[in-house]
């Protein structure tokens, strides 16, 4: 529904802000209620993330589309390496890390509609 409203890429750095300050948030601040507030946060924010991000790819014009959503979608099964590098330094590293991620993806946000504009 909110795809129908607003262009993909700026839903998409919405969500990539609201994720990143909501996982800020929970690492930051020691409060239950802040910690609950911050992941209710991350998952607003990547709930339309991934699939504006997939339709994307479905989208690109290239040898085959399914290429791309491929390429997504193993992206999105990474997150065992979350676990990963909880382990070799420690899981607020690990979880900020993730943090820069999502606000890596606001920063990118503005190709999506690039690609999207080429779609069919």
């Amino acid at each position: 529904m909110l795809a129908t409203r607003w262009p993909a890429a700026s839903l998409v750095r919405a969500g990539g802000l609201l994720s990143a300050a909501g996982l800020s948030l929970a690492l930051l601040v020691a409060e239950t209620l802040a910690v609950l507030i911050g992941f209710a946060c991350v998952g607003a924010g990547l709930s339309f993330v991934f699939p504006l991000v997939l339709s994307a790819g479905a989208r690109l014009r290239g040898p085959s589309p399914s290429l791309a959503i491929d390429a997504i979608a193993t992206a999105g099964y990474e997150g065992f390496l979350i676990g990963l590098g909880a382990e070799v330094t420690s899981l607020c590293v690990s979880l900020g890390f993730v943090a820069l991620l999502c606000g890596l993806v606001a920063a990118l946000a503005g190709s999506l509609q690039s690609s999207s504009a080429t779609g069919r």
